[in-house]
């Protein structure tokens, strides 16, 4: 199930862009999704909702898009990132 790696790359790169936007939590995550890429829609949101734990990122809509123009149609890419911002807040650094 290649969904879990996705939503995992989906997730660190969520908390790369929070971190360095001040976010406090993250509501909305907007991705576009290749028509022939072989992403299922419900195992990739079923996926993040599984590994998306942490109070920054828990109950994140993940918006799924899909798109077959030209070259777009075997691709997968974040489109936006949506949150709260509070400077107090702001998500730290995980190792």
């Amino acid at each position: 199930m290649h969904e879990l790696t996705l939503a995992s790359n989906i997730l660190n790169i969520t908390r790369r862009v929070a971190r360095e936007n001040a976010l406090s939590r993250v509501t909305r995550i907007t991705v576009k999704v290749g028509v022939w890429s072989c992403v299922n829609e419900e195992s990739l949101k079923f996926a993040l909702s599984c590994i998306a734990n942490e109070p920054w990122i828990k109950g994140v809509n993940l918006k799924v898009e899909k798109i077959g123009q030209g070259d777009t149609i075997q691709e997968m890419y974040i489109e936006s990132i949506e949150g709260e911002k509070n400077e107090d807040k702001s998500i730290k650094a995980h190792s």
